[in-house]
């Protein structure tokens, strides 16, 4: 499990990404953070590809904007320097 908060600028995935899980650089990135609520979630506004089922790129630029839970949203991996 993750600690949370991660902070704003964090490279993640959501975990329904099972293919994202050792994608380099994650598949969005950290804008906001809000939280906890009352049950000790965070709330993150993710920067993402409009087509969560596909790899962020040219084709699928991270344009998008949407609210993940954390307990929905891990830290990718490390991209190569």
């Amino acid at each position: 499990m993750s600690e949370h908060p991660l902070p704003v600028g964090a490279r993640v995935y959501h975990d329904a990404q099972i293919w994202a899980r050792s994608l380099p650089g994650g598949t969005g990135e950290i804008r906001e953070v809000k939280g906890p609520d009352h049950r000790g979630d965070y709330e993150y506004l993710v920067r993402t590809g409009h087509d969560l089922s596909r790899r962020p790129g040219p084709a699928n630029p991270e344009t998008d904007e949407r609210w993940w839970a954390s307990y929905r949203t891990r830290p990718a991996a490390e991209a190569a320097a």
